[in-house]
């Protein structure tokens, strides 16, 4: 079932992009904007039109209240909070000491595509550096364990 709901929902939202694309030019079109011209009146009038719709959706989400929740947030650890704070730090502080030296021991390349090519490996290096260095500390491994006492089934909805 949540295959289904998953699929609808990415097919509504590109049906939506597509419709408030080509509805723009058309409305753009039907207010006197020509191909080989931008006339401002067409395009301010078309997005008052657009802003319009979207004011439907944003009143319907601000006058609706919200459903009454009957379950209490599980409680977790400080320990949990903490592993992921130094877990985090951990990543960020190997990231940016991967990045800095990194910038320092490469030669400076010319020509757009190699120097493109470079800054790809350079952050593909940090970024799994920080990744490893997550691993490294256990905090996804101990947080997996311990949160899974507090995991929701989606078989429940």
């Amino acid at each position: 079932m949540q295959s289904v709901l998953s699929a609808t929902y990415n097919a509504g939202y590109r049906i939506g992009m597509i419709v408030a694309g080509a509805g723009a030019l058309f409305l753009a079109e039907y207010f006197g904007s020509v191909k080989d011209a931008y006339i401002y009146e067409a395009w301010r009038n078309t997005y008052w039109v657009m802003a319009a719709v979207m004011g439907v959706g944003v009143a319907t989400t601000l006058m609706i209240r919200e459903p009454a929740v009957n379950r209490a947030p599980p409680e977790r650890p400080v320990g949990d909070y903490a592993r992921l704070v130094v877990g985090v730090v951990c990543a960020v502080s190997v990231f940016v000491a991967c990045f800095a030296g990194l910038g320092k021991l490469l030669p400076e390349v010319e020509g757009v595509l190699a120097g493109f090519l470079l800054e790809a490996i350079t952050l593909v290096g940090v970024a799994g550096s920080g990744i490893g260095c997550r691993y490294s500390t256990g905090a996804c491994r101990r947080g997996a364990k311990t949160s899974r006492r507090h995991h929701v089934g989606l078989s429940r909805f």
